[in-house]
């Protein structure tokens, strides 16, 4: 029984998602006989679009709008509600901003370090969802060769476990420890670096922990990560 989840409008046209394109206008000069345009949909929702050759069973290009980074409003006021909004498009951060937590300036000078995700887009499946790991209150400083050669991978290695042995629903917590080493800018202290990270995660019929998380946090001795440290009751 074919799925009903992913879907697409195929035609000649762009009609339904030309809004995916700068200016709504897509590229043009490009030559076939069997190219197909597709307004991409999952879950009757339009996420991109898609120039296909049919013949050759390829895509030419796809054409979507990358998610914009976020800020917590409620880390500048109590008054403000609870819903993540885009960070302007300034060459400055406004001061309330700033002052309440990381922006994106604070990354420009930070030679060797990287946006780090703690909820990482690859790990959500619903488009809202991994739009909402676009903020940086759930980002850190990782060293570049950490972040692509071990935390990357790692990420990836969990999602591969989860997709392969877990069939409901999984719990994980991401966290670091901090170094004491910062980031400037201008003299001041803006980002503490991470010098430990850890992704334990639980699921019904699996619990993973990678790291010596007792190691890398400082704790107390009614230190535990998930319920009665996932014991069981019975």
């Amino acid at each position: 029984m074919a799925s009903t989840l992913v879907s697409a409008t195929v035609s000649n046209s762009f009609r339904y998602c030309i809004h995916f394109f700068y200016m709504q206008t897509p590229p043009v000069g490009i030559r076939g006989t069997s190219l197909r345009k597709i307004c991409q949909k999952y879950k009757d929702t339009l996420h991109y679009a898609t120039l296909y050759d049919s013949s050759q069973r390829l895509p030419l290009y796809s054409a979507y709008m990358d998610t914009p980074w976020m800020y917590e409003p409620q880390l500048i006021s109590d008054d403000e509600g609870g819903n993540m909004k885009a960070l302007p498009l300034t060459d400055t951060t406004h001061p309330l901003i700033e002052d309440s937590q990381a922006v994106l300036e604070d990354y420009t000078d930070a030679v060797g370090y990287r946006r780090g995700p703690l909820n990482p887009d690859l790990h959500q499946a619903d488009p809202d969802d991994k739009s909402s790991t676009y903020t940086l209150t759930s980002v850190v400083p990782f060293i570049t060769e950490f972040l692509d050669y071990s935390w990357n991978p790692y990420l990836d290695t969990v999602r591969r476990r989860l997709n392969n042995f877990c069939n409901g629903k999984s719990f994980i917590v991401t966290g670091v420890m901090v170094s004491g080493v910062t980031i400037q800018q201008e003299n001041t202290n803006r980002l503490a670096i991470p010098n430990s990270n850890m992704e334990p995660f639980r699921h019904s019929n699996m619990h993973m922990n990678f790291e010596d998380t007792q190691a890398v946090l400082d704790v107390d001795k009614n230190f535990q990560i998930f319920y009665k440290d996932c014991v069981s009751d019975s």
